[in-house]
């Protein structure tokens, strides 16, 4: 086990890659910190992670709202002791709920706002938040999934 007791806290970790990399992160033996914005989707990643033997807590939050990312981040420090890994992996493609993915030219102000806040703000507010443990403890990695498919669709997809 590569990463036998390493803390590893995953944004987005609810569903898609966020849940997959969850999962395999627990067949390497680390301790998960699921952040999803829906509680049941983190519930169940921590269910499934439970039940194949791992250690998981469940981080419901918007990553986009500084306090609540500083809250999580106390959450996961104080179950776990430190963080070892961040994987920044919460994105948007669907502004609307329950939409499909909006494509490019059919977003708006509005739309493309929550995306960047998505994308870029969650992304900084976790890392600084990791940072702050890893400096003082003078270890640790981060990394950030990006998807083009969180950010247009061709022309020729587009619903008619």
């Amino acid at each position: 086990m590569k990463l036998k007791d390493k803390a590893v806290l995953i944004t987005g970790a609810g569903s898609g890659l966020g849940r997959e990399m969850a999962l395999v992160f627990t067949r390497e033996g680390a301790k998960i910190g699921v952040n999803d914005l829906r509680p049941e989707a983190a519930q169940n990643v921590v269910t499934e992670i439970e039940r194949a033997g791992g250690r998981a807590l469940r981080l419901v939050a918007d990553v986009t709202d500084s306090a609540a990312v500083k809250k999580i981040f106390a959450d996961f420090v104080a179950a776990f002791g430190t963080i070892d890994v961040l994987v920044n992996n919460a994105g948007i493609g669907r502004v609307r709920p329950g939409s499909e993915a909006t494509p490019t030219v059919d977003k708006t102000d509005e739309d493309w706002r929550k995306m960047i806040a998505t994308h870029l703000d969650a992304t900084f507010y976790c890392t600084r938040e990791a940072l702050k443990v890893m400096i003082a403890k003078q270890s640790g990695r981060s990394s950030a999934t990006v998807s083009w498919s969180t950010v247009s669709r061709p022309a020729s997809s587009r619903p008619r």
